[in-house]
């Protein structure tokens, strides 16, 4: 995300610690969401490989 917020041309922008924050709360929700699908499904596949 910061190096998106860069290329857009934020400039000094990123220096400010509101929209450095709301950046950082998105990288780790996205992170929090993205293992917990992650352990969902093993978990989900280990249950059908154990019924077959």
């Amino acid at each position: 995300m910061y190096i998106y917020y860069l290329v857009m041309g934020a400039g000094e922008a990123i220096l400010d610690f509101k929209e450095t924050l709301v950046l950082t709360l998105f990288g780790v929700l996205a992170a929090i969401l993205f293992v917990l699908i992650d352990m969902g499904l093993e978990v989900l596949l280990k249950v059908r490989r154990k019924k077959s």
